[in-house]
């Protein structure tokens, strides 16, 4: 078995790698700059018996999307699962971002998971998976979450035509948007009322407790498993119900 995690150092990526590293599989991590997450990445990967490649490059560039998959071909000539959950998190209204910054905001949570699918498709075949992590934010206008959101919304209706394009060979599509976590990205969204909204979500949870990275991490491997085959191009919200 081989995965493929684009920001799989740290966060929901990690836990999903992690939950993927059983003996003998190949769980390849990419990761832009936090080497010491990578490191920490790997030896927990490895600790589990399976093998673990490291992938330093940057999604929001079509030469960095190329040397992952440059990177898995030289290893393995199939990927079994392959999930972006790599993401730019970019706080501020979109009147108020420059023109760059918001390009690369729209590159790196947006088209590049077309452009990683496209890439990647030689090793893609019958049964394989793919999964694009997404939020809430793709879906309501939250306050200073538009570099992040609209993008992530976009990344998710090609994910619908994804689905219908690469069914007919057997893989499926699909998007998972998690709840609150205590993410990266959430902090630097929410640099001084993140806490107090994590604290509040969770109350607030039907659930009646916080949301984990393993919830999500276990979604996708039971997601992965071939008695779904029939759900493609959805997107699976993992939230305890908080949003209903």
């Amino acid at each position: 078995m081989a995965i493929c995690v684009t920001g799989g150092s740290s966060g929901i990526g990690r836990a999903i790698a992690e939950r993927f590293a059983v003996p003998g599989a190949d769980v390849f991590v990419n990761y832009h700059a936090d080497e010491e997450a990578a490191v920490a990445a790997a030896e927990a990967i490895e600790a589990r018996d399976a093998s673990a490649h490291l992938v330093k490059a940057d999604v929001g560039s079509l030469e960095g999307i190329r040397a992952i998959v440059e990177a898995v071909s030289a290893r393995t000539d199939r990927l079994d699962q392959l999930v972006h959950a790599a993401g730019m998190a970019v706080s501020g209204r979109l009147i108020d971002i420059d023109a760059a910054t918001l390009d690369r905001a729209v590159a790196v949570n947006g088209t590049s998971f077309a452009h990683l699918v496209r890439e990647a498709l030689p090793l893609l075949g019958e049964g394989s998976s793919v999964f694009f992590v997404t939020s809430a934010g793709s879906t309501r206008a939250l306050a200073n979450y538009g570099a992040l959101g609209a993008p992530k919304a976009l990344a998710e209706h090609m994910a619908r035509y994804l689905a219908t394009e690469l069914a007919p060979r057997g893989i499926r599509v699909n998007c998972i948007s998690p709840g609150p976590l205590d993410t990266t990205a959430r902090r630097t969204m929410f640099p001084d009322t993140w806490e107090e909204r994590l604290a509040a979500q969770t109350a607030a949870n039907p659930w009646g407790r916080a949301l984990t990275f393993e919830d999500v991490a276990g979604v996708v491997e039971l997601m992965a498993h071939q008695d779904f085959q029939m759900t493609v191009g959805q997107v699976i919200t993992i939230d305890g119900g908080l949003t209903l």
